[in-house]
């Protein structure tokens, strides 16, 4: 009877063993599992415990063509001269007898492209020249004009001195009160002008195709507070533009000119922006 005991003790011990061996080894998957789980969220966590985001979209002005044909400026209290190349733009500084700002304005603006020489004669009361630009393919030049309330856009055909008024053709074409053009630039190609256009607080775009004389107005389902850049790809199958809206937030569009489409890129700092300031037609200010 003992030994029976001592038999039944021994087959006791021997299950308990191996039962507490099945229920140790059972855990073994389940730890592996929140470890793996552990640290996979650590890898989605910055090491404050915050979900990982990935970097947003930088600014790259690189990207964007580059106007190599810039020119210098002389001025003097009665004359201006602007020059790059065998392209000249002079104008005499004149004053009326009547003080302040208004007494201030441009005399006859002579433009000469070799030996070639041509006049141009704005209506306005020109007061003083903002920014020119020649085109990439020199053939073209773009004048910038202020009179006093808005800027005035003219563009000079080289080769014969035919000049185009963009502000009054694009209000013809747009039946549109039109104060100023607040930016525009050329495209590689330099038959294309990108011009920003509007009043104090709606901007919008359009392109003047010169070897067309048309225009191609960039579609927006909504009217922008303002334009501070127009800029082209080194390619010029794409146009972007910073515009203001709402007020004092600015925000980088693509238009897709093969798609007519603008979509948004990137909201833009102030830092940003004066990244691109050197990719516009220098602002003369004289």
């Amino acid at each position: 009877m003992k030994q029976i005991k001592l038999l039944a003790l021994a087959w006791f011990v021997i299950f308990s063993i191996v039962g507490c061996t099945n229920n140790h080894t059972g855990n073994i998957p389940s730890g592996n599992l929140s470890t793996e789980s552990s640290a996979a969220s650590q890898s989605n966590s910055d090491t404050s415990g915050k979900l990982y985001e990935p970097e947003s979209k930088a600014l790259n002005p690189g990207q964007y063509f580059v106007n190599e044909n810039n020119g210098t400026v002389k001025t003097t209290e009665k004359h201006f001269e602007w020059v790059s190349g065998s392209v000249s733009v002079t104008a005499e500084k004149l004053k009326s007898e009547d003080a302040g700002p208004d007494s201030e304005h441009l005399g006859k603006i002579t433009i000469k492209e070799g030996e070639h020489s041509y006049i141009l004669n704005p209506k306005n009361n020109e007061r003083q020249f903002q920014s020119i630009s020649l085109s990439a393919n020199k053939k073209l030049l773009a004048i910038s004009l202020f009179n006093g309330a808005g800027a005035d856009l003219f563009i000079v055909d080289l080769s014969d001195g035919n000049a185009i008024d963009l502000k009054t053709e694009i209000a013809a074409k747009t039946n549109e009160t039109i104060e100023t053009v607040a930016a525009y630039n050329w495209s590689p190609s330099g038959y294309d002008l990108a011009i920003a256009y509007g009043d104090t607080s709606s901007s919008k775009i359009v392109i003047y195709s010169a070897d067309k004389n048309s225009f191609t107005f960039v579609p927006s389902s909504s009217t922008f507070i303002s334009t501070a850049f127009v800029l082209w790809s080194k390619d010029g199958r794409t146009l972007d533009f910073v515009s203001e809206k709402p007020s004092d937030q600015y925000k980088l569009y693509r238009f897709d000119l093969q798609n007519n489409e603008v979509n948004d890129v990137i909201d833009l700092s102030r830092d940003d922006l004066s990244k691109l300031e050197n990719l516009s037609p220098k602002f003369l200010g004289k």
